[in-house]
C-alpha cells in the first residue's frame, strides 16, 4: 500500500532528514489494513477565522495550501506525524562543527472509527490496535517509544483546537492514539 492523501502531497521523490523517518513510519503503518490514510508530516499551523485563532494539524497540499488532517469521516483511520521541539545533536556527534546524527521528538497520531475497523466488536478495542501499531513500529530502526496516550482525547490532541470538532468524533466509536517517539536520524536522511 502506498501513502495515501486526499490530495497528493507534493513531496520530492527523495526525502531527507526527519521526512525520511516519517516516510518509513508511515510506510510500515500502511501495512495495517485499517489505516486507510497514512499521511506524512503535519504542521501545527494557526489559522484565524472570524477573529479567533484555531490550531489544527495541517498537511501541505501544494501551492501554499494546507488541509486539516483531523477527523476525516471518509477514512477508516488516519495517521500523521508531527515534530515537537527542536532537533538536537546526538551525543555521538556532540562537539562536531556540523553534527551528522540528530535526535528529535516526533508524535504519531492515529484516529479513526472502531466500527469501520471491525463492526463485530461492540467494545472499545483501542489496546488491540496499539499492540498492532507497536508490532509494526518495532520493524522501523531509530525509534524509541517513550509514551502512549489513548484514554483522553484532550491528551491525544493536546496542542490542537477541538472546539470545531463535532461532538460525535470525540466519543465511541471514534478513537485516538498518540505515541511519543524519540527518533534518531542522519542529516542526509538515513535512519540510525
Amino acid at each position: 500500500m502506498s501513502l495515501i492523501n486526499p490530495i497528493q502531497q507534493p513531496y520530492p521523490a527523495t526525502r531527507t532528514g526527519l521526512d525520511t523517518v516519517i516516510e518509513s513510519i508511515q510506510t510500515q503503518l500502511a501495512t495495517l489494513p485499517w489505516i486507510t490514510a497514512p499521511l506524512l508530516r503535519a504542521w501545527n499551523l494557526p489559522e484565524t477565522r472570524d477573529g479567533k485563532l484555531y490550531r489544527n494539524p495541517r498537511i501541505y497540499s501544494g501551492d501554499k495550501e494546507h488541509f486539516n488532517s483531523m477527523f476525516n469521516d471518509e477514512q477508516t483511520a488516519t495517521s500523521f506525524c508531527i515534530g515537537v521541539g527542536s532537533a538536537t545533536p546526538s551525543e555521538e556527534t556532540e562537539g562536531f562543527q556540523s553534527p551528522i546524527l540528530w535526535n528529535k521528538r516526533l508524535d504519531l497520531i492515529i484516529h479513526g472509527d472502531l466500527k469501520k475497523i471491525d463492526d463485530t466488536k461492540d467494545y472499545i478495542f483501542t489496546e488491540e490496535l496499539i499492540e498492532q501499531v507497536l508490532n509494526v513500529l518495532s520493524k522501523t530502526r531509530g525509534i524509541t517509544i517513550s509514551a502512549i496516550w489513548s484514554d483522553d482525547i484532550q491528551d491525544i490532541f493536546q496542542q490542537f483546537d477541538l472546539s470545531e470538532i463535532e461532538r460525535d468524533f470525540l466519543y465511541y466509536p471514534h478513537f485516538g492514539i498518540r505515541l511519543e517517539l524519540d527518533v534518531s536520524y542522519r542529516a542526509g536522511g538515513i535512519i540510525c
